[in-house]
C-alpha cells in the first residue's frame, strides 16, 4: 500500500509540473508575439527539438510510470510523431505515447513506461539507469531524447526458509541430517547466502549445496565432542539443547531466518547384579550382571571388583561385556569364615562416548560346606525280556535336600557283571532332572540268555551319585517258522539283454525268459509275477531308473547299476537273475542312446546248420531309430563262434543286419552270448543251439 501511495504522489506532482510546463511556454510564446515582433519578421530556419520531464524515475518489476513529452517547432507548425524503437529498450520495457502524433499546436504527450513483473533487475542497493530513447519526427526532422529508468524489484520479491526436521534427537558421538529449503516469490531471481550460527563447542556443523536441486542445503550436525559436551553440560539430565539459527540472505532485499533444535542425548549403562552372590567355603557362585544399555549403545565395558575383602575375588566374563548382560564369578578362598560381605563392582566404558564410570555395591553370602553326602541315589527294579525284544522301567531318583542339579546317568554292569552282546539303554531324559525317569532296555536275537546285574550310575555337580543295582533275565529268542517252500514249477530265469550300455537318458527295455527244469521256455503261473529292480548300493540310486512291472529302464547319470529281475509267486520269491547296465553320462560326444538286437518272431535258439536273421536297431539319445550313418558302425560278436557263428549282411530294409549260424556239429543245447556294441550302448542276448 505505500508503495501504491508513492505512486500516486509521484504521478500528481507530473501532472502539476506538466500544466506548469505548459502554462510557461504560453507565456514565452506569447511575449514572443508582442515583443518581438520585428526579430520574428525575419525568416529562420527549420528546426525541430524535445525534451522529456523528469529526465529519471525510479520504477519497480510489473509497475508503470508517466513521463512528458514536449516539443518545440520552428519555422513549422506540422504534426509530429513520436516512437520509442524496441531495439533501444532494455528487456522487459514497453513504452507508448498520448497522442503519438501531436497535430498543429500541440506541443505535449503523455509517455507510459511499463516494465514486466519478469523483467530482469540486479538486486542491489542502487541498481544502475538505463536510458529510454525516443525520437519526434516531422517533415524530414528528427529529434531525439533519453529519459532515464532505475528498475527495481518488485515489492513482491521476497524468499521464505524452511528446515525439515526443524528439531531432532541426535545421540552423543554420531551424525544426523536436515533439509534446508528457500521458496521464491514474486519472481526473485538474485543469489541467496545461508549460514549457521552458533557453532557450539562439542558439536560440528556443515552446510551443503545439495547436487543437481537449486535452493536446496544439507545440514548435517555432529556431536563430536561427547566427553566435552558431558563436561560443559553436566547439570543437564534430559539431554543438552542446542539452538541454530540458519539465516538465508537474499541479495537487494531483508534477509529472513529460522530455527533448528537439536537435542543431543548421552547414552547411558547401568549395571545391575541379578541376585545376592551365595558362595559355599571354597568354592564359587556365578550370578549374572545386567548393564542395562540405552539403545543403540553396543560400546564394550569394562567390568572388575575393585574392592573385596581378603579371600574373596571375582572375574567377569565376557569381560569387556560387548552385549546387555555379562557373568560374574565369586570365589571364597577355603579361608573365608562363612559370614555376609560386601564387594564393589565397578565399569568404565570408552571414552569419546559422554559415558561415566559406575560403581556398584553387592552382597557376598559365604556358607560353610554341607556335609559330604551323595547328592542322589538310584532305584531301580528287575526286568525280564525276550531276545530280540525291548522292556521298559522305572528310575527313581532320591535327592539330597540342598541338590536340585542336574544328573548325568548311565547303565554299567554291577560287580563281577558284564553287559550281554545286543543290549542297549536309552533313558527318557538324560541329564536328568526330574525325579522319575523312563530305562529302556533293548535287545537282538543275538543277546545270549541269562540273568545280568546291572547298576544306573549317576555323576553331578556336587559328585557321585549312589548307583542303583538291578537285574536283566533275558529269554531266549522264539524262532520265527520257515517260510513254506514255494510251489513252482519255474527253475530258472534269465534277464536280457545282458551287460547293456545305454547313454542318457535313453531307454532300455528289460524282458525276463522263465525256463522249467527241462530248459523250455515257460509262461508265468498263476499268482506268479515278474518284478524290476534297480540299485547301485547308494540310497540315492542315482545312475537309472527301471519301472518295476514293465522293466523299462532310464539312464539318469553316468555309472553303473545292477538290474534285477525275480519271479514271485504268492508273494514268495522263486528265482532271480541280475545284469549290470552301464550308463554313460548325457551329451556324450559321438554316443547313442541305446541298441536292440531283434530277430524275426523273437528266436532265442538257432537249430543246427541253420542259419536266422537279425536286426541291431540303434537309436539316439531322443529315442529315433537311426538306420545309416552310425559311425562306427555297429559290431557283432559270438562267445562262442565254433558253436554259433555271427557276419554282417544286407537286409530287406535300410538298416544294420546280421546273420548267426549254428555249427552242423554244434554240441545241443550249447548257450552262446552274441554281442552288439556301438558307441555308447549295446548289449548280450543268449541264444541256445536247437536240434
Amino acid at each position: 500500500m505505500a508503495a501504491t501511495r508513492t505512486q500516486e504522489k509521484g504521478m500528481n506532482l507530473r501532472k502539476r509540473f506538466s500544466q506548469f510546463s505548459r502554462l510557461l511556454l504560453l507565456a514565452t510564446l506569447t511575449a514572443c508575439q508582442e515583443d518581438c515582433a520585428d526579430e520574428m519578421a525575419a525568416p529562420k530556419a527549420t528546426a525541430l527539438t524535445m525534451a522529456a520531464s523528469p529526465n529519471e524515475q525510479r520504477l519497480a518489476q510489473g509497475a508503470t510510470t508517466l513521463f512528458t513529452v514536449t516539443v518545440v517547432r520552428t519555422s513549422f507548425t506540422g504534426p509530429v510523431t513520436l516512437s520509442a524503437p524496441s531495439s533501444g529498450l532494455p528487456a522487459g520495457v514497453t513504452v507508448d505515447f498520448d497522442p503519438q502524433t501531436l497535430p498543429a499546436g500541440v506541443f505535449q504527450s503523455t509517455m507510459r513506461v511499463s516494465v514486466s513483473p519478469t523483467a530482469p533487475v540486479q538486486y542491489v542497493a542502487d541498481p544502475p539507469r538505463v536510458s529510454i530513447p525516443i525520437v519526434a519526427t516531422a517533415e524530414g526532422l528528427t529529434a531525439n531524447a533519453a529519459p532515464q529508468v532505475q528498475i527495481v524489484p518488485s515489492t513482491l520479491a521476497g524468499i521464505t526458509i524452511n528446515a525439515t526436521p526443524s528439531s531432532f534427537s541426535l545421540l552423543a558421538g554420531q551424525s544426523a541430517d536436515a533439509l534446508v529449503t528457500v521458496a521464491r516469490q514474486g519472481n526473485y531471481s538474485g543469489p541467496v547466502t545461508l549460514t549457521m550460527t552458533p557453532q557450539s563447542a562439542g558439536m560440528t556443523s556443515t552446510l551443503t549445496p545439495v547436487s543437481g536441486v537449486p535452493d536446496t542445503w544439507r545440514v548435517r550436525v555432529t556431536a563430536s565432542d561427547p566427553d566435552g559436551l558431558r563436561l560443559l553440560y553436566s547439570q543437564l539430565m534430559g539431554g543438552v539443547p542446542i539452538e541454530y539459527v540458519l539465516r538465508a540472505t537474499p541479495q537487494g532485499i531483508a534477509p529472513i531466518e529460522t530455527k533448528l533444535n537439536v537435542l543431543v542425548v548421552f547414552p547411558f549403562y547401568f549395571p545391575t547384579p541379578e541376585r545376592d552372590a551365595r558362595v559355599v567355603v571354597g568354592g564359587q557362585d556365578a550370578v549374572r550382571v545386567a548393564l542395562a544399555r540405552s539403545t543403540g549403545l553396543t560400546a564394550p565395558i569394562t567390568m572388575v571388583v575393585d574392592s573385596a575383602p581378603t579371600g574373596i575375588s571375582g572375574t567377569f566374563a565376557p569381560n569387556p561385556a560387548v552385549d546387555d548382560i555379562t557373568t560374574l564369578t565369586v570365589r571364597a578362598a577355603a579361608t573365608v569364615t562363612p559370614g555376609d560381605y560386601q564387594i564393589r563392582l565397578k565399569s568404565t566404558p570408552p571414552t569419546g562416548l559422554g559415558l561415566t564410570e559406575h560403581q556398584v555395591r553387592m552382597k557376598v553370602v559365604v556358607v560353610a560346606p554341607p556335609p559330604i553326602q551323595p547328592p542322589c541315589v538310584f532305584s531301580m527294579s528287575g526286568l525280564t525280556v525276550v531276545a530280540g525284544n525291548t522292556v521298559s522301567g522305572t528310575l527313581s531318583v532320591a535327592r539330597a535336600a540342598d541338590f536340585t542339579g542336574a544328573v548325568s546317568v548311565a547303565v554299567g554292569p554291577a560287580a563281577g557283571g558284564g553287559i550281554p552282546t545286543g543290549m542297549s539303554f536309552t533313558f527318557g531324559q538324560s541329564p536328568l532332572q526330574q525325579a522319575t525317569t523312563t530305562l529302556q532296555v533293548t535287545t537282538t536275537t543275538a543277546t545270549p540268555p541269562g540273568s545280568y546285574a546291572l547298576q544306573v550310575n549317576g555323576t553331578s555337580f556336587n559328585g557321585a551319585c549312589t548307583s542303583g543295582a538291578f537285574t536283566v533275565v533275558v529269554s531266549p529268542a522264539v524262532a520265527p517258522p520257515p517260510p513254506p517252500p514255494p510251489t513252482s514249477a519255474v527253475t530258472r530265469i534269465v534277464i536280457e539283454p545282458a551287460n547293456a550300455e545305454i547313454t542318457a537318458p535313453a531307454t532300455q527295455q528289460y524282458t525276463a525268459r522263465l525256463y522249467d527244469a527241462n530248459g523250455a521256455v515257460m509262461p508265468a503261473e498263476t499268482g506268479g509275477v515278474i518284478e524290476y529292480s534297480a540299485s547301485n548300493g547308494t540310497p540315492s540310486n542315482n545312475v537309472a531308473t527301471i519301472n518295476p512291472t514293465t522293466g523299462l529302464a532310464t539312464g539318469v547319470s553316468a555309472g553303473t547299476i545292477t538290474i534285477t529281475a525275480r519271479y514271485v509267486r504268492n508273494g514268495v520269491q522263486v528265482v532271480q537273475d541280475a545284469t549290470p547296465l552301464l550308463v554313460y553320462a548325457a551329451g556324450t560326444s559321438g554316443h547313442y542312446g541305446s541298441a536292440t538286437m531283434s530277430t524275426n518272431g523273437n528266436v532265442r535258439t538257432v537249430a543246427r546248420g541253420d542259419s536266422v536273421l537279425f536286426q541291431i536297431i540303434v537309436r539316439n539319445t531322443a529315442g529315433t531309430v537311426v538306420t545309416s550313418g552310425v559311425n562306427p558302425e555297429p559290431t557283432v560278436s559270438s562267445s562262442n563262434p565254433g558253436a554259433i557263428s555271427v557276419r554282417p549282411t544286407t537286409g530287406p530294409v535300410p538298416g544294420y543286419f546280421f546273420w548267426m549260424k549254428a555249427a552242423p556239429g554244434a554240441t545241443l543245447n550249447t548257450e552262446v552270448r552274441i554281442r552288439y556294441d556301438v558307441n555308447g550302448a549295446g548289449g548280450e542276448l543268449l541264444i541256445r543251439v536247437s536240434p
